[in-house]
């Protein structure tokens, strides 16, 4: 939150209030706890064959706010930036919903609706929201700020790759996508904010290979980000300062091959503080000379790396904790991390490559430290 925070300052200086990264704000009472966003792609799908699911691609409206009543009204006016209104509906937010054409999330106080909508010819340039309950009304306009990512798709020997690219605001319940074209080109233009995680595999994730992920991708300008799909993944990566220590970088990450985890053996058993866990024993054995680690595309020395353990649903998996110098990096300004590992192993005989790529997003403060 305190990352948030210091966002939020960086751009009030610059004349934008970059306030629409994250909820609950710090005032929910007023018209500003509203939030409202427009993802405009085209139609598709992705067909993941290991699991029989289909995730369907579909522009969406999503509006964020505080729920005044059990029950109340949610109207969304969609302005193109012709002036011509583009979209037009009201919503009835309750406990009991009826009508299953949108979903409605709640937080405590707080509510998340998504609405599925049209692909427009261009994104909007605001959107009004209103939420009436009795007696109470509250009124938003929002300013719509987009922002284009693309990128190149590649496998671990450097073909191009068809892959979908799909990118999840808050959690892993919705999200928007694109694919990209043979070559492994794409792009997507979204709503200004901070994204959850992307998600890049096609149809054979789980059978032949493992997605890469992004992590906490801050959507505040346009930017390049370009992907390696391998058999392994880069999961649950998070990046932060050694506050007050040497000048080195924290990275944790847990890692997991497809090919350990299509071959999975007997339960093990680990100890962790005194207490016995089930280890789901699906993470190659990783060391520094497996990984490459880059903040915004310069190499980053590795000073350590430990394995830990991660707890999940009563058992554990194995994690990494990797400490990197920040000798010879640019500390200042966005940092853009990729987290890429490549390890040789063996099952049942047969020699095998576990190979995984995430990327990670933060601001640093001006001197490079954190400012939790």
């Amino acid at each position: 939150m305190k990352k948030m925070l210091f966002l939020c300052a960086l751009f009030i200086s610059s004349g934008q209030l970059y306030s629409q990264q994250t909820y609950p704000f710090a005032d929910t009472q007023s018209d500003d706890g509203i939030v409202a966003y427009w993802y405009n792609v085209p139609r598709d799908s992705l067909r993941i064959k290991a699991i029989g699911q289909t995730v369907q691609f579909q522009s969406t409206l999503e509006i964020y706010g505080n729920a005044p009543s059990d029950s109340f009204l949610v109207s969304a006016q969609v302005v193109l930036p012709d002036g011509t209104t583009g979209f037009f509906r009201d919503y009835v937010v309750s406990k009991h919903p009826t009508d299953q054409s949108y979903q409605v999330v709640r937080r405590g106080k707080f509510f998340r609706l998504i609405g599925p909508t049209h692909y427009a010819p261009a994104p909007p340039s605001k959107i009004t929201v209103i939420i009436k309950s009795e007696g109470n009304t509250r009124t938003k306009e929002i300013v719509c700020r987009y922002h284009k990512i693309s990128g190149h798709v590649t496998d671990f020997e450097g073909k191009s790759f068809r892959a979908a690219v799909i990118v999840r605001p808050d959690d892993f319940d919705s999200g928007n996508g694109v694919w990209t074209d043979e070559s492994g080109n794409y792009n997507i233009l979204l709503p200004e904010r901070v994204y959850s995680n992307i998600f890049v595999d096609d149809e054979s994730y789980g059978v032949q290979t493992a997605e890469a992920w992004g992590w906490h991708i801050i959507v505040d300008q346009d930017q390049n980000v370009d992907f390696k799909v391998g058999t392994g993944e880069v999961y649950n990566l998070n990046v932060w300062p050694n506050n007050g220590g040497a000048k080195t970088y924290f990275i944790s990450f847990r890692p997991m091959s497809l090919y350990l985890y299509q071959n999975a053996g007997k339960t093990t058993t680990v100890h962790v503080d005194g207490k016995e866990f089930e280890l789901v024993d699906i993470a190659p054995v990783l060391k520094a000379k497996d990984m490459t680690i880059k903040f915004n595309g310069k190499e980053a020395g590795i000073v350590a790396l430990q394995k830990y353990y991660e707890w999940t649903s009563g058992k554990v998996m194995t994690a990494y904790l990797l400490q990197v110098s920040r000798d010879g990096l640019q500390n200042m300004g966005k940092q853009t991390v990729t987290v890429e590992y490549q390890s040789e192993g063996e099952i049942q005989g047969k020699k095998i490559v576990h190979s995984g790529l995430g990327i990670f997003q933060f601001y640093p403060n001006f001197t490079g430290h954190s400012f939790y």
